[in-house]
């Protein structure tokens, strides 16, 4: 019986030396027991391994990230690259268009100048024409009065003595007249004289020239109006064919006032009267003041039509 115990645990010791058949000794088992001293270090070195595995797998992990993130640097960097590239072309491209609008624009200021200088030169010389013009106009304004003074000397100063004689003549006859037939004269007694003269205009349109020419001669005498009632009464003498008369008032008409809307009619009629009394001369000299003065009126052509057939 002692034998027997003694035999059961030196087995049991021998037993406890080697791996079990149960597992024991296991370094694959996720918790091996019964490991020696060697196999200790063993499975040690084996969690150290998984471990720098693991630090290893996130490392290249994180390795991996960064590559990545280099990856979009590099070409967020190329594309700036690019993108300056692309500046900076730009920017030469535009260099080159400056320097081409700066030649275009010294051209055209070279072109401006040469056309200003031509313009001012254009414009000297116009001024210069129109000085020139100028004094032409002046020297003929200068000749056309002293035709018009020799007019006044020589022509018309004889025919005032004429138709004064005329008028003494009418006069003498009108008082004889006037004792005989009393009540045929008009009375004008109490009238205000622009009365008188419109009166005086209205009978002239109505070509009633004698009750007409009474009322432009009271306007003369009393000195209203005395230019358009001369003008007045010399178209009156025109109308009667009186030449002689119709040429003394005209001038008397021009004589007070030589501004007004009517002298070229006073002018073209002057110069009719002349012809009609044969003074030709005369005539042609009236007509061409006529046109020199105003070209431009209807007057003006009818003179130039009468100076063919003089």
């Amino acid at each position: 019986m002692p034998l027997l115990l003694i035999s059961l645990i030196f087995t049991s010791l021998l037993n406890a030396e080697e791996p079990s058949a149960f597992g024991a000794g296991d370094l694959d088992n996720p918790t091996p027991y019964g490991l020696t001293k060697n196999e200790k270090e063993i499975l040690q070195n084996r969690k150290e391994i998984q471990s720098l595995k693991s630090n290893v797998f996130t490392l290249q992990n994180s390795l991996n990230e960064v590559k990545e993130s280099s990856e979009g640097l590099k070409s967020v960097f190329q594309g700036e690259i690019t993108k300056f590239q692309d500046i900076f072309l730009s920017i030469n491209s535009l260099d080159e268009k400056i320097e081409k609008n700066r030649e275009t624009i010294e051209l055209l200021q070279k072109d401006l100048n040469t056309t200003t200088s031509d313009l001012i030169d254009t414009l000297n010389k116009n001024i210069e024409i129109q000085n020139k013009n100028i004094d032409k106009l002046s020297s003929a304004i200068k000749d056309m009065g002293k035709i018009v003074d020799k007019i006044d000397r020589e022509y018309i100063t004889r025919l005032e003595v004429e138709v004064l004689v005329e008028e003494l003549k009418r006069a003498l006859l009108a008082d004889k007249s006037n004792e005989s037939s009393k009540e045929n004269r008009i009375d004008l007694s109490g009238k205000e004289n622009f009365e008188i003269f419109q009166e005086a205009s209205k009978l002239f349109k109505e070509n009633k020239l004698e009750e007409s020419r009474v009322r432009f001669e009271h306007s003369i005498d009393n000195n209203y109006k005395p230019a358009t009632s001369s003008y007045y009464l010399g178209e009156i003498s025109f109308m009667e064919k009186r030449y002689e008369d119709a040429v003394f008032y005209y001038k008397k008409s021009a004589s007070l006032y030589d501004k007004a809307d009517y002298m070229p009619k006073l002018l073209l009629n002057t110069a009719i009267s002349f012809e009609k009394i044969g003074q030709k001369e005369n005539a042609k000299k009236f007509y061409d003041t006529l046109i020199s003065l105003y070209k431009d009126s209807n007057e003006a052509k009818v003179a130039k039509e009468n100076l063919t057939k003089l």
